[in-house]
């Protein structure tokens, strides 16, 4: 029950911006087009996700009621949990999708052996939480989308960086020197 309130709409918006930033940050042909269209994206998912997670915060209670007649309870703190790991997904589905457009052939396959390590941590993560209960697993498992995200957030920054000017006039390549 708990996915069905509050995990469906982080997975549309996970599936969205995979399926959407990828293609359009990919046909950016400047650094400036680039930044504009990661900041226009985060802005927009940005506020569908607190939108969203607002009302996945105060609706829950009344559908739960609803529908499950008091037999079985969500607790807030596992609501709140389910929030937390949705908002990581959207991160990572969000770092993903633009290291998959701007990073180099090298960097991606760092991207994808940090990916593998990332689940190896979420599994560790998800069994230490369970003492917790679900939430804890949900804890565990958030950890590791968030340690998924980061490294290719990395990569991505370096690519979204306006080069840096100088002053002096560019240097003449190496066909005109060779003149």
């Amino acid at each position: 029950m708990l996915g069905a309130i509050a995990g469906s709409l982080f997975h549309v918006l996970q599936m969205g911006v995979g399926y959407t930033l990828l293609p359009r940050l990919r046909a950016t042909d400047t650094v400036s087009e680039r930044r504009y269209l990661i900041i226009y994206e985060a802005k927009l998912v940005g506020g569908i996700v607190l939108l969203g997670s607002v009302l996945i915060w105060f609706l829950t209670p009344p559908v739960e009621h609803l529908f499950l007649a008091g037999k079985y309870h969500l607790p807030g703190a596992l609501v709140l949990a389910a929030i937390v790991s949705g908002v990581a997904k959207i991160a990572n589905a969000f770092a993903k999708s633009a290291a998959s457009a701007v990073a180099d052939a090298r960097e991606l396959a760092l991207v994808n052996a940090m990916g593998w390590a990332a689940v190896a941590v979420a599994l560790v993560a998800a069994f230490a939480g369970a003492r917790w209960g679900l939430t804890g697993v949900l804890y565990g498992v958030t950890l590791g989308w968030c340690l998924r995200a980061i490294p290719a957030l990395g990569f991505v920054v370096p690519h979204l960086r306006l080069p840096v000017h100088t002053g002096l006039p560019p240097e003449p390549s190496r066909s005109l020197q060779n003149r």
